[in-house]
């Protein structure tokens, strides 16, 4: 599958009383997706992607946690998190931040909120589970903060020593169990081993119907533009309702999309619409309105290329805040999406290194050495699936810590009625409308 130009956002930001993590969530927060995002979209640029931004910020921030000296400073650096009071960064922030996403999310399924639709479902889940090696000592403060964060349930005993595949069949299941059984296997042969003293993963799973689900018989095969310029026809959802609506011009500044046009006038007159540069942006809402998906087209003449060069904190936030409610035409593709990132790879791409270099990695948050600590796995799976009904997500990111000897080097890095047509290219995000947490991310190049 390709990315569409389009691309998809989540949410209309509800207001909420100033919390501490206000500011990060609208600055460094979004700084940090847009800088991963452009990684990641670079590491695969003819391909659709899908990652989860909330995941792999939970499971740095609990690296982060064992981490000092360089190693956690490149940690906050990639985090964007605001400059520490003391000689290592403070990751409270974040878990604070995740924390307040998890429970406004994972609150019970509030039907009553929209009369008349009883069979919709909004269902979130994030859980951490942190596997230590019996016999292994790891500081109290680490494993404290982590089961302030996640629950004292997070917190079991394994063998990697002398069970490194048991340990790994049993942590999958666990996995499969908590996404409903759409991740099986997703640790990989291997992951753990003998050497493995400590294990982290981030499990995240959203059900979500749309607020008002599309109608399956008005979708119909249309046209899509790839990104290799072929077209191609997929199934395209269709509908008019009332959605948030806006528009920006290349320089990120909003564009005036007329509220009245003259009768007789064309909704498709290209004086509607932002030239080659601009985008528009819809943002369809999930049952309850806890959290939403914005859709962000880049205008006709533009690439989602050109469009994700330019992403940064002001324009995403701008994406994610921005606009008035019309009666919208719009036209969706269903598609599907899988995200499977070696983050080894990756996050050398982003400033961390030393976690992974036995000789530079400290990790002395986690264990006082010796052994010397290094990360010697680090990964991200999921999958996702966009159709009338609504969005399925179900996502992990895990990393291991080994003792001993590491790889020698880091890896090398490498009234109007608008029309929304989505038949190119497209970004994606989905995010809390409340907190602002940035929950899935992706690119559509080809349905």
């Amino acid at each position: 599958m390709n990315l569409l130009r389009a691309a998809l956002i989540l949410p209309c930001l509800a207001v909420a009383a100033e919390r501490p993590f206000d500011d990060y969530a609208r600055g460094g927060n979004l700084e940090f997706v847009a800088h991963a995002h452009r990684a990641l979209a670079a590491a695969k640029p003819e391909e659709n992607s899908f990652w989860a931004p909330a995941s792999l910020q939970a499971a740095l921030a609990a690296l982060g946690e064992g981490s000092r000296t360089i190693s956690a400073k490149e940690i906050s650096d990639l985090l964007r998190l605001p400059a520490p009071k003391g000689p290592d960064p403070d990751f409270a922030l974040l878990h604070a931040f995740n924390r307040a996403t998890a429970e406004h999310l994972g609150a019970p399924d509030l039907s009553a909120a929209e009369p008349g639709s009883p069979d919709l479902v909004f269902a979130y889940r994030a859980a951490g589970h942190l596997w230590v090696q019996e016999g292994f000592v790891v500081k109290d403060a680490f494993v404290a903060t982590l089961k302030g964060a996640y629950g004292p349930a997070m917190l079991r005993k394994a063998d990697f020593r002398r069970h490194a595949e048991s340990v790994r069949a049993e942590a999958n299941q666990l996995i499969e169990k908590e996404t409903e059984g759409i991740l099986k296997e997703a640790l990989p042969v291997g992951f753990f081993d003998e050497s493995t003293r400590v294990a982290f993963a981030h499990v995240v799973h959203l059900r979500a119907d749309w607020s008002q689900p599309f109608n399956a018989s008005d979708t119909r095969p249309a046209p899509f533009v790839g990104v290799d310029d072929e077209t191609r026809h997929v199934p395209t959802m269709t509908d008019r309702r009332r959605l948030r609506y806006a528009a920006f011009d290349a320089d990120g500044r909003p564009f005036p999309t007329p509220k009245l046009v003259p009768y007789a006038n064309d909704d498709g007159d290209a004086r509607h619409y932002p030239t080659a540069g601009g985008c528009q942006v819809v943002t369809i809402p999930y049952h309850g309105r806890r959290a939403s998906m914005v859709v962000v087209l880049p205008a006709r003449g533009g690439t989602l290329a050109a469009l994700e060069a330019r992403l940064n904190a002001p324009r995403l936030d701008a994406m994610l805040r921005s606009g008035d409610e019309y009666r919208c035409l719009v036209r969706l593709p269903k598609f599907k999406a899988k995200a499977d990132w070696d983050l080894v790879t990756i996050l050398p791409k982003l400033g961390v290194t030393s976690v992974f270099d036995v000789s530079r990695a400290d990790l002395s948050g986690i264990a006082a050495p010796p052994p010397p600590l290094y990360v010697s796995g680090f990964l991200q799976k999921g999958e996702l699936e966009v159709n009338e009904r609504g969005t399925i997500a179900a996502v992990v990111t895990a990393f291991g810590v080994a003792a001993g000897v590491g790889r020698a080097d880091p890896p090398k890095s490498r009234p109007f009625v608008p029309r929304f047509v989505a038949d190119r290219p497209f970004l994606y995000l989905i995010t809390d409308d409340q907190t602002g947490q940035v929950l899935f991310m992706g690119r559509v190049l080809r349905p």
